[in-house]
């Protein structure tokens, strides 16, 4: 890794800049091989034929985690691609501890925990001593306030959640224990417990341990918790018997106040309802104003079962059926509606027609498309018409036509002003308030295509995200990073890899390609390159 210097302010226009690089500091964590070496000069070495006896030695090595301190790694052994053992190593002393058939670990300020079975093991990375709490269903690690969430098995009905410090004090024990969930500044825990048949839901400040009620004796069961990015709300799903008194619900932490809609309200469609599905997490939007959930259809819930062995296969189908039937019921799955609890209004943002959704950086406005628009076809994926929505005014108009389906080839920038895309071998860039298209790279003397993928004869290099403020996207090249200015004006080749065939890039980390979806869309980040930035 290298920290590089990416400052400048005169150099524009295609004009090199200067690069002050430099390394920081070089963290590396080496699983050495034993070598097969020969006690004498020219003695050869009787090699042995791999035979199917010995495929269950053969094994992968992967990287768990690190602790904060960076002096303790945790990595894991896999057999047949099943977990098989958890070991933690000290980085500067000759250490190592096993955890064997490990499913969850974390490192704490001083320890390092992990479950197994229903064994949650607790060592003192100082000491080497081992807790061991046995019946433990699930822990979580409350790292603002080095703290532990452990949930215990009971009687086999209820569950008790008890908060603890990871060296064994109890600080807080709860019975009928139901869910959890953290906020992500890790300040507040809502929890649900159920009693006598009856549910309550409860806020707790971590600092002081304290409660306060959110929704008190309700019947069916909450989920799909979903927190505000600066942890000042929350929403979620509650569950009942009947499809019409489903609900969601929005939380504000500051207020105390709860705002609930039920399927009663989604006035757009008398046949809808609201549904808790996994597949599409409830969102809050930046700034506290909507909450986005999932609705269904009810014809499709309440058809019947008509399975059969016979698979009817037509050349002229959009999908081929076995696709059609696992991804292509457009009409039979979860969609996306928007409710603002303020106004207590609601808009169906997806639908059957277009049942694909990214949302802009602020998530005030949405790419719509259709996957099956000009199917069937013989690439991979077909392209598409990309439909912009005013999520305030739910109106939508064409935005991009039959464009290039990959998420990494359109991008909505950080602060939700454009949107990004790569067509005919060139970046472009929609200004969502003009309504204009800027094509911005047709004057950059560099190739931003190339042989990316060993099946694709040419594809583009990628983007690494945007400056600041979303004055600047972070192109590649085969070799360097430009910063190209969102009207096309101006632009700056930010390293000199070209000159030695050195590739610079800005390194994603191992969970980013995770977090990093929203919906259909992929989130993109913002960069300071008047700071030092670590590339590789």
């Amino acid at each position: 890794m290298l920290v590089i210097n990416l400052k400048s302010d005169t150099h524009r226009s295609g004009h090199k800049l200067p690069v002050h690089t430099g390394i920081l500091s070089v963290f590396f964590i080496l699983f050495i091989l034993p070598l097969v070496t020969c006690p004498l000069w020219g003695q050869v070495v009787q090699t042995q034929n791999l035979t199917p006896e010995n495929y269950h030695k053969w094994g992968r090595l992967l990287l768990d985690k690190i602790s904060g301190d960076e002096n303790w790694a945790a990595f894991k052994m896999f057999y047949k691609n099943k977990p098989d053992t958890l070991f933690v190593r000290s980085t500067e002393k000759d250490k190592t501890y096993s955890f064997p058939s490990s499913k969850k670990s974390a490192f704490t300020s001083e320890n390092f925990v992990s479950l197994s079975g229903k064994e949650m093991h607790v060592l003192n990375l100082k000491t080497g001593n081992t807790e061991t709490i046995n019946g433990v269903s699930d822990f979580v690690y409350l790292k603002a306030n080095d703290m532990l969430a452990v949930i215990l098995y009971d009687d086999g009905k209820n569950k008790t959640l008890i908060l603890k410090t990871p060296s064994g004090k109890t600080i807080k024990t709860i019975y009928h224990f139901q869910d959890l969930s953290i906020d992500p500044l890790g300040k507040n825990l809502i929890y649900a417990v159920k009693e006598n048949g009856k549910s309550s839901l409860f806020l707790m400040n971590l600092k002081n341990a304290s409660d306060k009620i959110v929704l008190a004796d309700y019947d069916g069961s909450c989920s799909n918790f979903a927190w505000q990015k600066n942890s000042e709300s929350v929403a979620f799903n509650r569950s009942a018997k009947s499809l019409i008194s489903a609900f969601v619900h929005y939380y504000q932490l500051n207020t105390n106040r709860l705002y609930s809609i039920d399927s009663e309200k989604l006035h757009f469609s008398s046949e809808s309802y609201i549904t808790d599905n996994r597949n599409f997490k409830l969102l809050i939007s930046d700034d506290g104003q909507h909450v986005f959930f999932n609705y269904k259809i009810k014809d499709s819930a309440a058809e019947p079962n008509t399975e059969s062995p016979v698979e009817i296969w037509n050349g002229n189908d959009k999908w081929a059926y076995p696709e059609e039937q696992d991804m292509g019921q457009f009409e039979k799955s979860p969609k996306i509606a928007l409710w603002n609890p303020f106004s207590d209004t609601v808009i169906a943002v997806t639908d059957a027609e277009f049942p694909s959704l990214m949302l802009s950086g602020d998530q005030k406005y949405a790419l719509l498309s259709n996957p099956k628009a000009y199917e069937p076809q013989w690439e991979m994926d077909s392209p598409r018409d990309f439909y912009i929505m005013n999520l305030e005014s739910a109106e939508k108009k064409l935005c991009i036509e039959k464009q290039n389906a990959q998420p990494r080839n359109s991008l909505f920038s950080p602060g939700g002003k454009y949107i990004a895309y790569f067509k005919e071998n060139n970046w472009w860039i929609y200004n969502i308030s003009s309504q204009k298209h800027i094509c911005i790279t047709k004057n950059i003397k560099t190739k931003f295509t190339g042989r990316v993928q060993l099946l694709d004869p040419e594809s583009h290099w990628g983007a690494a995200g945007w400056t600041n403020g979303d004055k600047e996207i972070l192109l590649y090249d085969q070799y360097d990073i430009w910063a190209v200015r969102c009207d096309g004006s101006s632009f700056s080749r930010l390293t000199h890899g070209s000159e030695t065939k050195t590739k610079y890039r800005i390194p994603e980390f191992l969970d980013d390609s995770v977090k990093n979806y929203r919906y259909d869309g992929l989130k993109t980040n913002s960069f300071d390159i008047n700071k030092d930035l670590i590339l590789r």
